[in-house]
């Protein structure tokens, strides 16, 4: 009984550099339901506008103009708010760190983006239940 819009009413952080990809991503993210913070394709702009923002979830692209967005993944921990890693980076790549943040390779199918991006808002939903109860 898989809803038509499984990402309603969520507000994801969307970082992409690349700008076809980011196009490709925000259309995939809008057509499941979900709203779109951004594109950012530039870490001090997503670290100073995007993180000022409401967030429920976030898509990150490692790599990002010669930086990596791992400062932006920090930030994103210290806030609570869950992402994954939409890369081209291999697992191996990343850092011990974020071994356990999910990780969609590109080039990555709509499906496959729309069921992580819902899993982690069942997760953070579960995590929240829990501590609630």
């Amino acid at each position: 009984m898989a809803s038509q819009y499984p990402l309603a009413g969520l507000r994801i952080l969307l970082v992409e550099d690349e700008y076809f990809t980011a196009h490709e991503t925000q259309r995939v993210i809008e057509r499941a339901g979900g709203a779109v913070v951004g594109p950012f394709g530039q870490l001090p702009e997503v670290m100073e506008t995007g993180l000022a923002q409401p967030l429920d979830a976030a898509v990150i692209d490692i790599g990002l103009r010669g930086e990596t967005a791992y400062r932006l993944a920090e930030a994103l921990d210290a806030r609570g708010v869950p992402y994954l890693f939409a890369t081209g980076y291999d697992a191996a790549a990343v850092p011990e760190q974020f071994s356990g943040v999910p990780l969609l390779q590109k080039p990555f199918r709509e499906p496959q983006l729309v069921r992580l991006v819902a899993e982690l808002r069942d997760a953070q939903t579960s995590v929240g239940n829990e501590s609630g109860a």
